[in-house]
């Protein structure tokens, strides 16, 4: 926002706002100083995946009956610290911080593990699971943001200096299309190289059509026939490769018609892992027979609840002992983009930023 005031045009990395008011304001300000934005989600250039999605949105596969995002990550813990480490000395902290607060750090490693601390992250859910929750909504057809975003999840095993869950389901619907979306970043014991699969994909989304399936992500992918198993078309990708480049032209043309990644798509993208995270936080605690009761209705979540009991046995975690966060679902104004309820989640819809580096509003 303070590169768009000084004339300048962005290049900005997903996601694209740590909260939602914050992405309210980002879009606010676009329109008001006529920049060019794009969001680095780069999958949006991939060419295997625009033909896919033309293909899907062309009606030749049938209506398309249910969407699954995938963020499997198979990572490790970050370990703990027993008191609170500090910057290195080459770092200026306070910039570093900007608007977030200025609080006691106890992980192990001052970089990248920021993403687990939500005063400075969001969790995979709002870190590598953007890319794929982008691409739920680009299948669908960017729709205004759901009405009700569920989850549950936690932070199991690790007992370290991470708050955000390394396993969250979060369900929603978009465009009238039930979607669920898991993130699971714990691995399979004993082997500490075997992450989860479902499909046999671990990190992109699968789309139910009434004629077929199609599974994917960045690189391409393929859609297979009813029966499961016969691949009917393949659609090889490039990874987006040229995201970069079509904003440099977008920026040199000034039409921001071009770009593939316009911050409005991509700040709703943002918002549904930011809804899905504060439905998780200011959830009520749940064994996995509980979630069950909750959720029989959906034979999917019960599935996904299955599975993540397999996994969480193996590593002797009792759900009834160490249970599940269960946020049964955060209510949403698409029309306005306002959390409506609960009332604990209105707090988290804007975060407390340091003086100096305030946030605009934007009018």
């Amino acid at each position: 926002i303070h590169a768009m005031q000084a004339g300048k045009d962005v290049y900005v990395e997903k996601p694209v706002c740590h909260d939602i008011w914050e992405g309210r304001q980002l879009v606010a300000a676009v329109k008001k100083y006529g920049r060019i934005v794009q969001a680095g989600t780069q999958n949006r250039s991939d060419v295997g995946l625009i033909k896919a999605f033309d293909h899907i949105q062309s009606g030749k596969l049938g209506a398309i009956k249910a969407v699954r995002g995938l963020c499997y990550r198979n990572r490790s813990s970050i370990g703990r610290s027993e008191t609170p480490i500090k910057a290195p000395a080459t770092c200026d902290y306070n910039l570093w911080l900007g608007p977030a607060q200025d609080l006691p750090m106890f992980r192990k490693k001052f970089h990248y593990d920021w993403h687990w601390i939500y005063n400075t992250g969001n969790g995979d859910v709002g870190n590598q699971a953007p890319h794929e929750f982008d691409l739920v909504s680009w299948v669908l057809g960017d729709p205004e943001l759901p009405q009700q975003v569920g989850s549950f999840g936690n932070r199991f095993g690790w007992n370290d200096g991470g708050e955000t869950a390394n396993i969250q389901t979060v369900w929603y619907e978009l465009g009238g299309v039930p979607v669920i979306f898991e993130v699971n970043d714990l691995w399979r014991k004993p082997d500490l190289n075997a992450g989860v699969t479902y499909k046999s994909l671990r990190v992109g989304v699968i789309v139910t059509c009434e004629g077929g399936e199609f599974r994917g992500g960045r690189g391409g992918g393929y859609v297979l026939a009813p029966d499961g198993t016969t691949k009917i078309e393949k659609f090889p990708g490039d990874s987006g490769g040229g995201h970069a480049l079509y904003f440099i032209d977008a920026v040199r043309s000034r039409r921001a018609e071009d770009l593939r990644a316009p911050i409005d798509k991509s700040f709703r993208s943002a918002a549904v892992p930011h809804l899905a995270n504060i439905a998780l936080r200011t959830g009520v605690s749940a064994s996995s027979m509980e979630l069950r009761k909750q959720l029989g209705h959906s034979p999917e979540l019960l599935d996904v609840i299955a599975r993540q009991e397999t996994q969480l046995s193996d590593w002797s975690i009792d759900t009834s002992k160490v249970p599940y966060l269960y946020g049964s679902g955060v209510t949403v104004d698409p029309n306005t983009e306002t959390i409506l309820a609960p009332d604990s989640a209105k707090a988290l819809y804007k975060e407390q930023y340091r003086p100096d580096f305030a946030i605009p509003e934007i009018s």
